[in-house]
């Protein structure tokens, strides 16, 4: 396999390899974010979708949940 092939299959991902990576996100509920326009951008090539991992690691880096202790508020 050369390096540009290498790059390409580990740079973009299908929606279950991104489960397997990430697994609190689900395939499934990738689905439903493809559906309501949210969520990470993602490629469509006829009926396959594919996830470019940076754009899965920018995502998730820009969507924390925001805590009482983030923010710095005392209960």
């Amino acid at each position: 396999m050369s390096n540009k092939t290498r790059k390409i299959t580990t740079e973009y991902l299908r929606p279950n390899q991104v489960q397997a990576d990430y697994p609190f996100l689900s395939a499934a509920g990738l689905a439903t974010m493809r559906y309501l326009k949210t969520g990470p951008p993602y490629f469509k090539l006829s009926r396959k979708v594919l996830y470019r991992r940076s754009d899965i690691e920018k995502w998730l880096s820009a969507h924390p949940v925001e805590t009482m202790d983030s923010m710095g508020v005392m209960s």
